[in-house]
């Protein structure tokens, strides 16, 4: 997708840091986890990560996926 803006969470790594990096990618830090709040989990809250990536976009538009969703290339 032309102009994508590509932020990443959960990336804790050094490896990932680099891979998102090669391609471009940003990484948001300090999303709030379900963990940070009392339970087992670390997903993340999600009022904290969307509020986190309107901050932190460039864009006007903000889509959300998960690493398990496939675009179709009818999606750009």
């Amino acid at each position: 997708v032309p102009e994508a803006e590509v932020l990443l969470v959960g990336v804790d790594d050094a490896v990932g840091l680099q891979l998102a990096s090669s391609f471009g990618y940003r990484v948001l830090d300090g999303v709030l986890t379900a963990y940070d709040v009392g339970y087992r989990s670390k997903a993340p809250i999600i009022n904290d990560l969307l509020g986190r990536g309107i901050e932190a976009a460039s864009h006007e538009y903000l889509v959300f996926l998960n690493a398990d969703i496939v675009l179709l290339p009818e999606f750009g």
